[in-house]
């Protein structure tokens, strides 16, 4: 159960689940089964869009049950592939529905707002942060980047200096944007890269400072300074029925909802139950 407003803004929807894809690399069937029991499970509400791939809906849609209902994020590499999504709905009830889709940034991203005219996140690098922004901001209501916070490979894992130039970029043009791996721990830390005995370990962010301190970064309540420091930093923010807190720096429960709103929007994981035993651990839901 999570405890109070300012946790429920904070943690809404904020998990895409991810299962198929590494580590964890489940079968499409075994992580729909893990989609539906978390629907059930102890905070239904932190569970965002299931995640995967254009070519997979073809294989979901034979696993779907009758009583299935929720929203889906596909990844796409072209605006032609749009047409697996449609194919998609034609073959499923109304209850289950593509209303994101996720592509790489490339020389025909501007011919995306027109093929696919629903909510569209660009995966950028830090250094096309500012140029992805400059196209989604006349329609940031469904247009937003991505950034890769983690990998299987310690060398590819960004910086916080680089976090700091993707966030600046979406902020400056007041973008929305989500994550995608390596941030299924609550706190930023040394961890294991993949599940293998002999993984590889690095530094990873945690997701509750990094969604923490860029709300706090997007009303202006951080210098760029702190926000790299605190990054690196295995503590978590404090959230209580006033708001957020890192330091002396605050953001009301509404200033977290408008962030959760039109900025930070979600993080796709392949696992949902790590940030929920981490939250746990750490006295968030109960």
């Amino acid at each position: 159960m999570i405890k109070h407003p300012a946790q429920h803004f904070f943690l809404e929807q904020l998990v895409d689940y991810a299962g198929t894809f590494p580590p964890a690399g489940l079968p499409l069937s075994q992580a729909l089964a893990n989609y539906r029991s978390y629907q059930r499970g102890l905070a239904p509400s932190m569970l965002g869009r299931f995640i995967c791939t254009g070519p997979a809906l073809a294989e979901l849609v034979a696993l779907l049950h009758p009583e299935d209902g929720f929203l889906i994020s596909v990844l796409l590499s072209s605006p032609e592939q749009v047409s697996l999504v449609q194919e998609f709905h034609a073959r499923v009830n109304k209850s289950i529905r593509v209303d994101t889709v996720e592509t790489a940034w490339s020389e025909r991203a501007s011919e995306w707002p027109k093929a696919w005219t629903y909510r569209l996140f660009f995966e950028v690098s830090p250094e096309q942060a500012t140029e992805g922004a400059r196209l989604c901001a006349p329609q940031s209501a469904r247009l937003g980047l991505k950034l890769r916070t983690g990998s299987i490979k310690p060398e590819a894992i960004p910086s916080a200096q680089s976090l700091l130039t993707f966030l600046d970029a979406a902020h400056r043009a007041r973008v929305g944007y989500k994550f995608t791996a390596g941030l299924h721990h609550a706190r930023a830390g040394l961890y294991p890269l993949t599940y293998e005995v002999d993984a590889p370990r690095a530094g990873c962010f945690g997701f509750t400072s990094l969604f923490g301190l860029a709300c706090l970064h997007w009303h202006g309540r951080v210098s760029p300074e702190r926000l790299v420091e605190g990054l690196n930093c295995p503590d978590a923010p404090l959230l209580n029925e006033s708001g957020l807190s890192w330091g002396d720096s605050h953001c009301s429960v509404e200033e977290i909802a408008a962030y959760r709103r039109d900025g930070g929007r979600s993080f796709g994981s392949c696992s949902f139950e790590e940030p929920l035993q981490e939250l746990t651990e750490m006295g968030w839901i109960c």
